[in-house]
């Protein structure tokens, strides 16, 4: 009757004329539902207040409202590397070397060089999630209920994914511990301290920092990460023009982003991370998911997702950090 669908002259036509059962049987079923409403509606006078017993409410899938989204500005600041599973593993490093090359004097060899290696150890652990609904929810849900179910725990993932990185960079393999003289911590990384911090305090150690980096680091940093308290402090400072959607703003060509996860504010948390993407690894797996329909009997389906996760700061003096107190 809305020009979706059968024809409803055509069935009538069809049924009448030619005997076509499929026909026949589609107007029964319309008969049939035009009686049913016609006796509920007769059965009570239609008001706003009950007018839901015959006409159900609306639903609109298209205007669906899903989880909000968080961007993941610690992982994308590091390298991703890919896992295949949770086995452990060991990552070398260099240490040291020596005579690595020298000016040649012709008719002469070079002296050999040295080098010593470190080994790291990264030990991945799974993360997982699960729901379960009811078969005839499984069945008859739009918006797809397993879909919804499984975006909320991939986004879940990726928070609590952000949340690890900024504790390995604000921990003791990164920014954690006391502050030396020559400005680093124990594990290696660059670390500076600004008591009573101000608008004016904040932005001349952001810059003093940047500038630090490449003498200590030996490249420019590339990214700047910032909590709350840090954004507050340094938003002044940063150029309002980015000229890409990838930062927030940038400072001395560093793009700047807020780092939602960074919420620490004890006395030794950083509130200013800035990073070269070689000095910190993410590993991750593909997230896998799963939709068990049988698993326990009939009744009930049930949904998972799995994937493997580590991350590592692998080269310490990469990451120069800023508490602001």
């Amino acid at each position: 009757m809305d020009g979706r669908g059968p024809s409803f002259v055509r069935d009538a036509f069809a049924s009448g004329v030619d005997g076509n059962v499929e026909a026949r049987e589609r107007m029964a079923r319309f008969r049939a539902e035009c009686d049913d409403i016609s006796n509920r509606v007769a059965a009570f006078a239609l008001t706003t207040g009950n007018a839901s017993q015959v006409i159900p409410p609306g639903y609109r899938p298209d205007l669906f409202v899903p989880q909000v989204i968080f961007d993941r500005p610690f992982a994308a600041a590091g390298t991703p590397v890919t896992l295949t599973s949770t086995q452990p593993f060991t990552i070398p490093s260099l240490a040291s070397s020596t005579n690595a090359s020298a000016d040649h004097v012709e008719g002469t060899n070079p002296s050999e060089g040295s080098l010593a290696l470190a080994v790291g150890a990264v030990s991945p652990a799974g993360i997982s999630g699960t729901f379960r609904i009811t078969r005839e929810i499984f069945d008859s849900s739009n918006p797809a209920l397993d879909v919804i179910a499984g975006d909320v725990m991939v986004e879940s993932y990726r928070r609590q994914t952000e949340a690890k990185i900024y504790a390995e960079l604000n921990g003791a393999n990164g920014q954690g511990g006391t502050i030396s003289g020559a400005g680093f911590v124990p594990s290696g990384a660059q670390v500076s301290n600004v008591a009573t911090a101000t608008e004016a305090t904040a932005a001349a150690e952001l810059a003093d920092a940047l500038v630090r980096y490449p003498f200590r680091r030996g490249t420019k940093a590339r990214s700047v990460l910032m909590s709350q308290a840090g954004g507050e402090l340094l938003a002044g400072t940063f150029d309002a023009a980015t000229g890409d959607d990838t930062a927030l703003a940038r400072v001395q060509g560093a793009a700047v982003n807020a780092a939602p996860a960074a919420t620490g504010n004890a006395a030794g948390d950083a509130d200013v991370f800035i990073l070269e993407p070689t000095a910190l690894h993410v590993y991750e797996s593909e997230m896998t998911r799963f939709t068990y329909l049988e698993r326990v009997a009939v009744a009930y389906v049930d949904l998972a997702i799995w994937a493997a996760f580590a991350v590592r700061l692998v080269r310490p003096i990469g990451l120069a950090a800023i508490r602001f107190n």
